[in-house]
């Protein structure tokens, strides 16, 4: 495991300071600085804490809150969860390409630093008063995102099978990759598919054979 140690001038990006005075609010809702270093500041309350912290590697910045106690105890969500959640129309300014909040110098830091901070602000309130129904709504909300990050993760992974068996010319294993998503395929996987199962002569079993038992 690659562990980044961050570099003896990083505190001069200014990142602590920047956290302590625009998290600051955090103390309205009986969060305490627990711990606080050039890339890492962690508040703690009796039920939950956040992270605020700066990838000693990326440079990206991010927030994050957990509780002590339930179904996801100290598992912090992302800044991203908690947008998800709410389903703030500023999340898909996080999907791109390029970090939305990312500092490599103090004047980008600066800049930065206090407008993730309001986000979470805006969006993490009911989380940061500790409501329980909220944080069962937002429990729900991570779980049903696991199980679809999860089958994105899946169907991606068939995707790639299907088209290295077409390469190939496996085409019992392209049938068999693509009908197990076939909701799912696009006009040019239907067109590889129908193209598949005219290879194979009718009444044939998709048992795997010697090509599909090939290693991909």
């Amino acid at each position: 495991m690659i562990t980044f140690v961050p570099g003896k001038d990083r505190w001069k990006l200014g990142f602590k300071e920047a956290v302590l005075t625009n998290f600051q609010f955090l103390q309205d809702y009986g969060l305490e600085c627990a711990q606080s270093d050039v890339t890492f500041v962690r508040y703690d309350s009796p039920k939950i804490f956040v992270n605020v912290y700066h990838g000693r590697g990326s440079y990206e910045l991010n927030v994050e809150i957990g509780w002590h106690d339930g179904p996801q105890k100290e598992s912090p969500m992302s800044l991203d969860a908690v947008l998800g959640w709410k389903r703030a129309p500023e999340r898909k300014l996080l999907n791109t390409e390029v970090p939305l909040f990312r500092a490599e110098n103090p004047e980008s830091l600066q800049e930065m630093v206090p407008k993730m901070a309001a986000l979470f602000r805006k969006y993490a309130e009911p989380l940061l008063r500790a409501d329980e129904e909220s944080f069962e709504s937002f429990d729900k909300y991570c779980n049903l995102e696991s199980i679809r990050l999860g089958e994105r993760y899946t169907t991606g992974t068939t995707r790639w099978k299907a088209a290295r068996a077409f390469q190939r010319k496996d085409w019992k294993q392209v049938i068999q990759s693509y009908e197990s998503m076939v909701e799912d395929l696009s006009q040019t996987e239907a067109a590889e598919l129908a193209y598949a199962e005219q290879q194979v002569p009718a009444g044939e079993s998709l048992g795997a054979g010697p090509a599909s038992q090939k290693k991909l």
